[in-house]
Order: structure tokens, then C-alpha cells, then sequence
């Protein structure tokens, strides 16, 4: 089995993906009633499609009562999220599913009966991308991805995609709400005869508000002490450790094996450039 894996990763079809030229990026997608399966392809300079990575995920109890449809915008967007690292700003991105109605799906929010199917639309329009739809005889990769029942040596998933979800629509919250703080910071000029133009809003200059952020910065806001939860702490050490790990994979660490294997795992998700961690 070793063997057979070692065979299929180093195999010399697979290439990685090339984000300096303008060719087309392809995210084929199938799900099924036990799981999601995607690879992610590029078209090569000979017009051919070169697959860079491969998966699947699959369904916990719950998701495996989910109905057909429910399930198809469920396995997109846990496609999308899965690779968000690897697909966001890619300009020329592609998605490929077998499932026509999906595209109606996704343009008539309000007809969908419930509100996590909602959510998870809100999450796949994050992305962009053409959505494509292809035969299900023409669709095999991603099909039999698909088909993949469970193991029990599957590598254990955080079920963070709603927290991620909250984190990306609250920061966008934060600007638009936060406007002359905001332009302050990055360097950007308000004048009361003008108009601001922010992201793309339009804020008439308030003198009550203008008062305010004067007054808040001769405090010197950016180092304003802001209590925090002790979940926002405990992230904060985690990522810590997450350093450490990469930095040194093999350093002791001073943890149980099953929670060492799970930071392992939220390591994976990291890489350290430059010093940074990102």
C-alpha cells in the first residue's frame, strides 16, 4: 500500500500549479451521498490538463442524511474551502460539476429552504470562478474521488468552515464600519468639502465622527490595551506551537501522541516565509 501511494504522488502527470502565467485553472468537483471528491488541474501550454492535487472528504452522520441537492452545494463549498490556500486570486479559475441546477442554486438565494445551505452559498460566492457544468460520463475523476467510504487512518478535520466563515464576513464588517479609522491607518486623506471613497462606499465626511477618531488617536488607538476571551488566548499559544513545529519538526514537544498528531495536522495548514508565519 506504501508503495502504491508513494507511486501515485510522485507520478510525473501531476504538476504544480504555475500562478505566473494566465493559463486556465480547473477545480473538478463530484460529491455523493458519502462524500466529496475534487482535483484541481491546469491546462498546460499543449492545451492538455495536467491535475496538481487531489482529494476527498467524507460525510459524518449527520451530512449523510443530507438530500441530493443539499449535498451538491455542501460538497462545493467544502471543495472551495479545502482549497482556499491554493485557489484565492488565481484570476482565470474554472469549477467543473455534473449537476446543471446548481448554478440556479447559487443565483436565487432566497428560494433555498434553509439557512445553512444559505450560509454555505454566502461562503462559495467568496470565490470567483466560472462554474461549468460537464456530463457525468465526461466527469469520472472527481467521481470516483467521491466514491471513497471512510477509513479509520483518514486524517482528523477540524469542522472550522462556519468559524472561518464568521472570521472572513466579521472582518469585512470591521471596514466597512471602520471607514475614516481605517483610511487613517492606511495612509489615505478625508477632507470635509470631499467625499470619501472607500472600498467602493461613498461616507459624506462627519464632524462628530471626525471629533471621535481625532480624539482616539491623540490615545494612540493602535496600542490600545483590548481585552481579549481566553479562546483568542489559547489560539494565540496554539499558533505558537505551530511555530515551533515548523521550525523545528523535530524538537520534543511536551504533548500526548493524539493531540500531538492533531497540531501536526493545524501545522500542515502553515508555512513560515521570511520569518512570518503564514
Amino acid at each position: 500500500m506504501e508503495d502504491l501511494k508513494q507511486a501515485i504522488i510522485m507520478a510525473l502527470c501531476l504538476q504544480p500549479i504555475d500562478y505566473h502565467c494566465d493559463r486556465m485553472v480547473i477545480l473538478a468537483i463530484d460529491s455523493s451521498c458519502i462524500a466529496t471528491g475534487f482535483i484541481l488541474l491546469q491546462l498546460g501550454s499543449d492545451g492538455k490538463q495536467y491535475p496538481s492535487r487531489f482529494g476527498s472528504i467524507t460525510w459524518n452522520d449527520r451530512e449523510l442524511h443530507y438530500s441530493q441537492a443539499k449535498i451538491e452545494i455542501y460538497g462545493l463549498w467544502c471543495a472551495l474551502q479545502a482549497y482556499r490556500l491554493y485557489i484565492i486570486g488565481i484570476r482565470n479559475l474554472r469549477v467543473e460539476i455534473d449537476m446543471s441546477y446548481i448554478k440556479g442554486m447559487l443565483n436565487n438565494l432566497d428560494i433555498q429552504p434553509g439557512a445553512a445551505m444559505n450560509r454555505w452559498i454566502v461562503g462559495i460566492k467568496l470565490f470567483q470562478f466560472e462554474l461549468i457544468h460537464v456530463p457525468g460520463i465526461l466527469h469520472t475523476g472527481p467521481d470516483g474521488l467521491s466514491c471513497r467510504a471512510p477509513s479509520p487512518n483518514d486524517p482528523v478535520v477540524d469542522d472550522d468552515t462556519d468559524d472561518w466563515l464568521d472570521r472572513t464576513m466579521g472582518f469585512a464588517v470591521i471596514l466597512m464600519n471602520s471607514t475614516v479609522l481605517w483610511t487613517g491607518r492606511l495612509g489615505l486623506s478625508h477632507h470635509p468639502d470631499d467625499q470619501l471613497t472607500y472600498l467602493g462606499w461613498f461616507t459624506s465626511w462627519d464632524p462628530v465622527s471626525s471629533a471621535y477618531h481625532q480624539a482616539e488617536g491623540e490615545c494612540d488607538s493602535l496600542a490600545m490595551d483590548i481585552s481579549r476571551p481566553q479562546e483568542a488566548q489559547n489560539a494565540d499559544e496554539q499558533l505558537k506551537s505551530v511555530r515551533a513545529i515548523l521550525s523545528d519538526p523535530l524538537a520534543p514537544v511536551d504533548l500526548p501522541e493524539a493531540k500531538l498528531r492533531k497540531l501536526v495536522q493545524y501545522a500542515s495548514k502553515f508555512f513560515i516565509l521570511d520569518g512570518r508565519l503564514l
